[in-house]
């Protein structure tokens, strides 16, 4: 199974990560690769059902991270890569 690309009709997963990112190179491949790994089984398998899903365009991340579903095991999760993308910028700057 294919998780890396958005189903058919659904609004290119990479333009809408680098929309988060905000432009930065380095906070997309961080948003990404991190997607990745939770849809790889690096955290609980709600993150990892929810990464599969994003990944697959079946849903937003911002659909992710506000349904009752995910937004209890992302939660914390959230809290880390914003401070990976934040020292990511430093580093870049």
């Amino acid at each position: 199974m294919n998780t890396t690309s958005p189903g058919p009709g659904v609004p290119d997963l990479d333009e809408k990560l680098r929309g988060i990112a905000r432009g930065d190179p380095a906070a997309y491949r961080l948003l990404r690769s991190s997607l990745q790994r939770l849809a790889e089984g690096a955290g609980s398998s709600d993150l990892q059902e929810m990464a599969r899903e994003v990944l697959a365009g079946r849903v937003t991340l911002r659909k992710a991270m506000l349904s009752g579903a995910y937004a209890e095991a992302f939660r914390p999760r959230l809290v880390q890569l914003v401070r990976a993308i934040d020292d990511a910028r430093r580093k870049d700057g």
